[in-house]
């Protein structure tokens, strides 16, 4: 699940493209090009509470800062004691409907406030915004980090300072200066953060650093359970994508009802993702579910604009059987079935138009599964099997496109052709994704030599493209 951001933020996203394409043309004619001096950064000191919920916070805003300045989903609500430094002075600083207005600041701003984070968790009760699990709490710096409206900017700088025993971590990227966060992306969509007596755990996933951070409740799962199906399933996304796609991970396990899982994924200046998880499931039953796999495949892709989420949720649902299964952590006939019983769910129904217009459930999931599900058989066919699906993948991630930067669609479909050597992902972007194509399902199963009899899957080595079938499993050729 991605949440859209602001006009700012795409135009600061090309700005930096173009700045990157000039220090080429300069570089590629022999000359130089000065490096522009590095935007100041908004930086914030926030001080956790003993029971983590009141931050009190230290903002401190470059000169050319503009206001108003708001929070996301509503957490003005939540502030208390705003006050501005002036010549030396703390004075209440002028609020409004419209938020926390700035007088011009020559030499930066610098604000203080609390902000009542239990008192949002309760009347949210979303952890997208704020919530309460247990006596921990989870939330993204969007809902109590002062900022410009529009929530663009070139990124910003978070401390937390917590006392001994409370907990308080962020998805965002540690900074390589000093200890905290640091964030390239602006403030309207952000990683998670938790705070309070989560039970965390660090993993090594090749050079990338997951924390799983479990709430303090009881599961039926045990936590070292939790680590095990945690690592399996995050070495095999690693092992796809040739690197895990991230360096650092915020994962959080909270309980839901019954049996379930569930999960988000958030992005932009680092990565988090939350998993529901059945208080009573069993390990047993919960590494044979998919909703880890699918979640930690968003890693691996870039943040899009919400109109696109058929391609980013459509990448996932194709994706993960085929780590499962390359893994050995299911059978090939779970990928197949799955395809064979569900696939036709994603094409087009009458009056539909293409998946950038048309956003329900079925042409979101399937119908962007199927996009890239075409595009995987296409360039193995039209290559051989020498490029593929996965060699896209990899290639995103190889130049930044993760789940921690936010990219226009003509930037992945610019990347995606230049890996692949042949322009088949445009092409299909402009069939499936501008119009409402609808490829034929019963002839490619047909030509990959895959049908169901009675129930199960059954082969047909002899099919045009059983080779095709054979390498998107993972077996050699």
């Amino acid at each position: 699940m991605r949440r859209e951001l602001t006009e700012a933020w795409r135009c600061l996203f090309a700005a930096r493209v173009v700045r990157a394409y000039l220090t080429l043309v300069v570089a590629w004619a022999g000359g130089t090009l000065a490096a522009p001096a590095p935007a100041a950064l908004p930086s914030f000191g926030v001080d956790v509470n003993a029971r983590a919920d009141t931050l009190s916070v230290d903002a401190v805003f470059p000169a050319g800062t503009v206001g108003p300045l708001v929070l996301e989903d509503g957490g003005e609500r939540f502030l208390r004691d705003v006050q501005l430094q002036q010549a030396g002075h703390w004075v209440p600083a002028p609020v409004s409907h419209q938020g926390v207005r700035l007088p011009p600041c020559p030499q930066g701003c610098r604000l203080r406030y609390r902000f009542l984070l239990g008192q949002a968790a309760q009347a949210l009760e979303d952890p997208q915004s704020a919530a309460a699990v247990g006596d921990a709490l989870v939330s993204p710096p969007s809902l109590w980090l002062l900022h410009p409206a529009g929530g663009g900017g070139p990124g910003y700088r978070l401390s937390l300072n917590a006392p001994e025993g409370v907990g308080a971590l962020c998805g965002l990227q540690p900074s390589p200066e000093r200890d905290g966060y640091v964030s390239t992306a602006g403030l309207r969509v952000t990683p998670l953060c938790a705070f309070g007596p989560w039970r965390v755990r660090l993993l090594q996933v090749d050079a990338a650093q997951v924390a799983l951070a479990v709430a303090p409740v009881a599961f039926a799962m045990a936590d070292e359970d939790m680590e095990a199906w945690v690592a399996e399933a995050s070495r095999a996304v690693a092992a796809y994508y040739h690197r895990f796609p991230v360096d650092h991970l915020l994962l959080l396990v909270v309980p839901s009802g019954g049996r379930g899982l569930s999960g988000f994924t958030l992005g932009e200046g680092g990565a988090s993702i939350l998993l529901r998880l059945g208080s009573s499931v069993p390990s047993t039953r919960a590494r044979k579910d998919w909703v880890l796999t699918h979640e930690l495949m968003h890693l691996g892709f870039p943040t899009l604009w919400r109109k696109h989420q058929w391609m980013e949720e459509g990448m996932a649902v194709f994706g993960e059987p085929l780590v499962r299964v390359r893994a050995g952590m299911v059978d090939e006939a779970v990928l197949w079935s799955e395809w064979l019983e569900q696939g036709a769910l994603g094409l087009p129904r009458a009056g539909d138009g293409g998946l950038e217009t048309t956003h329900t459930w079925a042409r979101t999931y399937w119908g962007g599964a199927l996009f890239w599900l075409v595009a995987d058989v296409t360039l193995r066919e039209r290559t051989g099997n020498a490029r593929s699906v996965d060699d896209v993948l990899r290639g995103l991630v190889a130049v930044g496109g993760n789940a921690t930067s936010h990219w226009e669609m003509r930037d992945v479909l610019r990347v995606a052709d230049a890996t692949a050597g042949t322009p088949v992902l445009t092409e299909l972007f402009h069939s499936m994704g501008e119009a409402p194509g609808a490829p034929d399902l019963e002839g490619l199963f047909h030509r990959l030599g895959v049908s169901l009899r009675d129930g199960k899957v059954v082969y047909d080595d002899t099919a045009p493209l059983a080779g095709v079938r054979r390498a998107m499993a993972g077996h050699p050729p």
